[in-house]
C-alpha cells in the first residue's frame, strides 16, 4: 500500500513517477473491439458469446496486465522514491526537535520564574 499520492505531497520527481505509473496502469487495457466483443491480447483471444451490442465498441473492459507485474518496474522506482523523500523528511523533523529541546533547555532560569 502506497502513502496517499497527492501531488503537493511529494517532489516533482516523485510526481512524474507517480503519473507514469497512474499512466502505466491506465494504458494497459483489454479493449472491446468489435460486436462479438473478442478480448484481445498478444497471447489471448477469447470470442464471448453473451457480448454487448456494437455500442461499447471501443470501451475498455479491465486493466489485467498490472496483475501480471505489466508495470512493476515503475511502481519499484516510485516506492524507491517515494522512500527516499521520507527519510529526508525524518532527518529533518529530528534535526528540529533536537534543535527545539536544545532551545528550551538552554533557557535562562528567570525566563521561568
Amino acid at each position: 500500500m502506497h502513502p496517499d499520492l497527492s501531488p503537493h505531497l511529494h517532489t516533482e520527481e516523485c510526481n512524474v513517477l507517480i503519473n507514469l505509473l497512474k499512466e502505466c496502469h491506465k494504458n494497459v487495457r483489454i479493449q472491446k473491439s468489435d460486436r462479438n466483443a473478442q478480448v484481445k491480447l498478444s497471447w489471448l483471444s477469447v470470442p464471448r458469446e453473451d457480448a454487448e451490442p456494437a455500442e461499447v465498441t471501443g470501451e475498455c473492459m479491465h486493466s489485467i496486465l498490472k496483475f501480471f507485474g505489466h508495470c512493476n518496474d515503475l511502481d519499484r522506482e516510485m516506492r524507491k522514491c517515494l522512500k527516499s523523500e521520507y527519510t529526508e523528511k525524518r532527518t529533518r523533523s529530528r534535526e528540529h526537535g533536537a534543535a527545539m529541546r536544545k532551545r528550551l533547555s538552554d533557557l535562562p532560569e528567570e525566563a521561568g520564574r
